[in-house]
């Protein structure tokens, strides 16, 4: 890193993709209180308001390459609870795990939206006309070889 032309700090580098080479002693004090977390200590966190918001942190913290980087996300997911009550928190994070919308923006809509209560769509498979000219069937690909 330079300032002025002058070399003010230097990393090791690292070729692995993905990895992240950073001092401690170089990251804003702001950002220096993250350190002190980890991931158990946010799902512990997430399972004082219950099981589901839990749940959905582990989910996003595993979801994550680096863990830290799930840390904001992790944060105001717990601040929802201020906003929306544990309730609607719970159930929203519940109904995100059944639908695999693992995160804070699809947990924070479902809540938005007052989606926590209503009943997940059911799976519907999608169907497609199978009567068309553009289908060709087995009878097709039988008298040709496979091959046209």
């Amino acid at each position: 890193m330079f300032h002025n032309g002058e070399r003010v700090a230097s990393h090791r580098r690292t070729y692995r993709k993905g990895e992240y080479v950073t001092l401690d002693a170089h990251r804003p004090p702001k950002h220096l209180k993250y350190l002190q977390w980890t991931p158990e200590r946010l799902r512990r966190w997430g399972e004082n308001i219950g099981p589901q918001t839990g749940a959905m942190i582990a989910a996003i913290v595993t979801g994550t390459a680096h863990s830290e980087h799930a840390y904001r996300k992790c944060l105001g997911l717990l601040r929802l609870d201020k906003t929306y009550g544990t309730d609607r928190l719970e159930l929203a994070c519940a109904r995100a795990l059944r639908l695999g919308a693992i995160g804070y923006q699809s947990v924070k809509n479902i809540l938005k939206k007052g989606l926590e209560a209503a009943d997940p769509p059911e799976d519907q498979e999608p169907s497609l006309p199978l009567d068309h000219d553009n289908v060709r069937g087995s009878a097709y690909y039988a008298a040709t070889g496979g091959v046209q």
